[in-house]
């Protein structure tokens, strides 16, 4: 699972660091008061690729969930799948 998890950590990192994605405020971590998202950024073109690269990456999340070798747990079964989906 660690190893899983890691792979899937240092995709996301390298799926979100390309330079479409740096120009998404919406797939950006929100440097605002309160972790609002920045409105005055955001244009209607952002809506779709963000969407899709949310359920991409959602789906990377569960696949490394589901493809575990690991003994189920509920720690890296239900919590896993509780913390899956953050960007969506």
């Amino acid at each position: 699972m660690k190893t899983a998890l890691l792979l899937f950590m240092f995709t996301g990192v390298i799926f979100m660091s390309c330079s479409d994605q740096k120009q998404n405020p919406l797939l950006a971590e929100f440097d605002t008061p309160f972790g609002t998202p920045p409105f005055d950024k955001i244009e209607n073109e952002h809506f779709l690729p963000a969407y899709k690269t949310g359920m991409e990456l959602n789906l990377q999340e569960i696949d490394a969930i589901t493809n575990n070798s690991d003994a189920v747990t509920f720690k890296n079964t239900i919590e896993a799948l509780e913390a899956s989906g953050k960007t969506l």
